[in-house]
């Protein structure tokens, strides 16, 4: 009898999935964007991570390349790559560490398949978006599985500040922000679940971006110190606080060792080049005061949040797989203080913010299980709030308004140029006069 009522139960939930799927299908087909808004409502569901890829692909297809952004490069390589030989990509694919000015792969691989076809940006953006969005969706999906165990009020907060760390947005700077998903699924997958297969796909980021040569350098190090050592976090908290004090690196030994390795690597060398450095200061002296508020209070936030579970884990038994998690945490917390120091280094502060985010939604859904939010919790909304504004602020900028419009409009009118930038915040402005 209680089979029955089992078999029952479960024909009942595939018949409300199997009617989901249609009426999802079919709100994507006329209207995407309501189709993307009930994917994110029924978010547990399989099929609406498809309904979320295919609004990704509709944004790549119709986003509006800014002049002041990277998105620019983008579509000028496009137009570039139109002239270019195979013989060059048979090149790129045999030595990708040779003599050329970039050493990623991945990019211009793509846009040399893409230009076979057209030097319109729109399919190259829409790839784009698809890769970015699968290591994307991939890596929410897995840390929101471990949020589903307990639905804690602690968790939920870290759980909604995760998709605005890197959005969708951030394909406007497709290689570095690509490489920083497909990293942390890597890792994670790698750390956490220890399935060993997963560090080919961490270290395949540094074909994506090659400054995750040295995060998966950092990686390796983790692997043989927990092999030989273990998972020693107060030795990772010792090098993660003695790290926080650096103020400055030998620059000029540095230099020496990139120079060294030759090829495309060192044609990198402009990164620590003095003038560059310089430029890269002025550019963070004269951010916004908000930005560098919503970057500071995150950072001191995560890092009270972290150093409270450090406390709490020491006193109390964990799941080796957290304890590992959190050990590759530290760990990463000493490497972003140190490249930090280097220009275009505090990009790495995003990739960490990632992981430590990631860790702390386990660790309030499966360790720290409290009903009630916590105050310390409570002080981390507002920037939650401030760095969700920021990072829409900025896609707003290639965010085509067309997007919202039905899947006819869409059709014929995605190649007009009509940021939301345009007028959202004009619309701002107008209510406050």
């Amino acid at each position: 009898m209680k089979d029955t009522v089992i078999s029952i139960s479960n024909k009942e939930q595939s018949h409300k999935e199997k009617a989901n799927k249609i009426w999802l299908l079919g709100a994507f087909l006329v209207w995407p964007f309501l189709a993307f808004v009930l994917a994110i409502k029924n978010f547990k569901l399989n099929f609406s991570k498809k309904i979320i890829l295919g609004f990704f692909l509709v944004y790549g297809f119709t986003f509006v390349v800014n002049e002041q952004m990277d998105g620019q490069r983008y579509a000028m390589s496009l137009q570039t790559a139109a002239n270019t030989e195979v013989d060059d990509i048979l090149k790129l694919l045999s030595n990708p560490y040779d003599q050329r000015k970039s050493v990623d792969m991945l990019e211009p691989i793509l846009t040399f398949l893409v230009s076979r076809f057209t030097t319109e940006h729109h399919l190259l953006f829409s790839i784009f978006a698809f890769i970015f969005g699968y290591f994307y969706l991939k890596s929410i999906s897995g840390i929101y599985k471990h949020y589903e165990i307990s639905h804690t009020k602690n968790a939920l907060i870290f759980m909604m500040m995760l998709p605005w760390l890197i959005p969708i947005f951030q394909i406007n700077g497709f290689r570095m922000w690509t490489a920083a998903w497909i990293f942390f699924f890597g890792t994670y997958q790698l750390v956490y679940y220890n399935k060993k297969w997963f560090l080919w796909l961490a270290l395949s980021a540094s074909l994506v971006h090659f400054s995750f040569l040295s995060a998966s350098a950092i990686l390796i190090l983790y692997l043989l110190l927990k092999t030989f050592i273990g998972n020693r976090t107060t030795l990772f908290m010792g090098l993660a606080i003695v790290t926080f004090f650096l103020s400055e690196l030998p620059m000029e030994a540095i230099r020496n060792f990139v120079m060294s390795l030759g090829g495309g690597i060192q044609e990198r060398i402009g990164y620590l080049d003095e003038s560059y450095i310089e430029q890269t200061s002025e550019r963070g002296d004269q951010a916004a005061w908000f930005i560098k508020l919503a970057s500071s209070s995150l950072h001191s936030l995560l890092m009270v949040h972290v150093i409270m579970a450090y406390i709490y884990i020491k006193k109390h038994a964990v799941d080796k797989n957290f304890k590992s998690l959190f050990s590759f945490s530290l760990l990463f917390i000493s490497y972003s203080n140190i490249i930090s120091l280097l220009p275009s280094g505090g990009r790495f502060k995003s990739v960490l913010y990632i992981l430590l985010i990631a860790m702390l939604v386990i660790y309030y859904s499966s360790i720290y299980v409290r009903p009630k939010m916590r105050k310390l919790t409570l002080l981390i909304i507002p920037t939650l709030l401030l760095n969700a504004l920021i990072a829409f602020r900025v896609g707003a900028a290639t965010l085509n308004t067309i997007i919202f419009f039905p899947s006819l409009i869409i059709i014929f009118f995605y190649d007009l140029n009509w940021p939301v930038l345009d007028w959202l915040f004009e619309l701002f402005t107008i209510g406050t006069i």
